[in-house]
């Protein structure tokens, strides 16, 4: 028994060790961000990067969705109906939310999906 748990948490150990250490020094390829679920944190550097790029809250298919400033394509649109929101919410999608962040896309991604 006591050999078993001297191995266990050995191996425990070394798992960590790997997580820490190996995995974050290794070459990853960026994952593409998916059409539904909360938008990547990575792309929140890359908009960093590209001077603070601008953002906008609106509607595409019906959906509550998030357009970079100038796109007429979103880059995310929720799984969130806008026909399902107030009717002040809607009236204001469809005018158009413009935020400066991608943490505050995130805030009124969560605020008008929740």
């Amino acid at each position: 028994m006591k050999q078993l748990l001297i191995f266990t948490g050995s191996f425990l150990l070394l798992c960590l060790v790997i997580n820490c250490i190996v995995l974050p020094s290794l070459p990853s390829a960026r994952a593409e961000a998916p059409q539904t679920g909360v938008p990547y944190a990575a792309e929140e550097k890359a908009s960093v990067v590209q001077n603070e790029q601008k953002f906008r809250l609106g509607i595409y298919d019906g959906m509550v969705s998030a357009f970079r400033s100038g796109e007429d394509k979103p880059f995310y649109t929720s799984k969130t109906k806008v026909s399902d929101l107030p009717e002040a919410d809607r009236a204001a999608l469809a005018e158009g939310i413009s935020v400066d962040t991608r943490k505050e896309l995130n805030r009124m991604m969560e605020d008008f999906c929740s």
